[in-house]
């Protein structure tokens, strides 16, 4: 019988035999010194079980180590070698007893992998990032004692820690940055090379981001509202209420729903028209990072692209910020309780 062996199984019977594993070539095989191995050095049988003289041809050509470590080929063994069980008898991590018929979590992993996350055994472990400048989704919490760090807290990781008491899942946040979750209407690093399952707290809008991405189930009753947002001269805007945008600078806030490609999708209330704002390169949609100057005056409080997109509108660098109706009250509030922040 033949033994159909791994590229890995080859090196081992390849140093056996004196020719190099390193070797590549075209050969046909039917022209190769084949060397010879038995089952027992190759541990396909126990020293027990393996035949006296039982040799057997090793078949394919070489193939160069460095691609035989990779782990990339696997080979299928003929029905002589033993086989492993479908179901393993594992010892329970909590009692301490014998579950039999239990599926591996080792072989059968409960979640995607990801480095350095240690996969749950019993439960799917869920990792998920969270930036801290959203509040009051995703916020910087304060230690309870001066012996403890900050954590991140906030509505998105509450929900996300409680979730162990209604499904058979555990979930972990870590703080992450929102570029690296999302970008500039492209999906961020973290999110693209697993760096975390997914990020949190997120908006799923009409758009690019669901040519994208794959969201949960909503975990807010009520959508959050978006809109255009200008200055007031003299307590009256200054980009009429029945504009189209298509004669005004629009910018838009990078890494933030609502994502501009659905404003062509919106009507203006008062007048019942679509809007007219050319987003593509060149047009009159700007976005946060054709700023200038705002780091420079404003270096902690530029730190976060809403304060960026607002920036911008004070400065004239834009007539009217595309943004969540919420960040608009959240200045507000702000300002209305740190007199010192108002006047900056």
């Amino acid at each position: 019988p033949v033994v159909h062996l791994t590229p890995f199984h080859y090196a081992l019977a390849s140093l056996q035999s004196g020719q190099s594993p390193l070797q590549t070539t075209t050969r046909n095989s039917s022209q190769m010194k084949l060397p010879t191995i038995n089952e027992e050095e190759l541990g396909l049988l126990p020293k027990s079980a393996a035949p006296e003289k039982t040799e057997h041809r090793v078949a394919g050509a070489v193939v160069a180590l460095c691609f035989m470590l990779s782990g990339a080929v696997a080979s299928a063994v003929s029905s002589t070698a033993r086989r492993a069980p479908t179901n393993f008898v594992v010892e329970d991590p909590v009692v301490g007893e014998p579950t039999p018929d239990l599926p591996s979590s080792r072989h059968v992993p409960l979640e995607p992998p990801v480095p350095g996350w240690m996969p749950g055994i019993t439960k799917p472990r869920i990792l998920l990032g969270a930036d801290k400048f959203f509040p009051p989704y995703a916020d910087l919490i304060p230690p309870a004692t001066p012996d403890e760090d900050p954590t991140i807290g906030g509505f998105g990781p509450d929900v996300a820690a409680a979730l162990s008491e209604v499904c058979e899942i555990e979930v972990t946040t870590i703080e992450a940055n929102w570029d690296d979750c999302w970008g500039d209407n492209v999906i961020g690093d973290g999110t693209l090379q697993g760096w975390y399952h997914g990020c949190q707290t997120y908006t799923q809008v009409r758009g690019v981001r669901n040519r994208y991405l794959d969201f949960s189930a909503p975990i807010l009753q009520n959508n959050k509202r978006a809109g255009f947002l200008t200055r007031l001269q003299d307590g009256s805007p200054e980009v009429s209420p029945e504009s189209d945008l298509s004669d005004v600078t629009v910018v838009d806030i990078v890494g933030w729903a609502p994502t501009p490609d659905v404003i062509s999708t919106l009507k203006n209330r008062c007048t019942n028209e679509f809007f007219d704002v050319d987003v593509n390169p060149g047009g009159n949609l700007v976005t946060t990072d054709d700023e200038v100057g705002c780091l420079e005056k404003y270096p902690e409080f530029c730190s976060n692209a809403n304060d960026v997109a607002l920036y911008m509108l004070l400065e004239g660098q834009a007539d009217v910020v595309y943004i969540y109706a919420d960040q608009a009250k959240f200045y507000f509030d702000a300002c209305a309780a740190d007199p010192i922040q108002a006047e900056n």
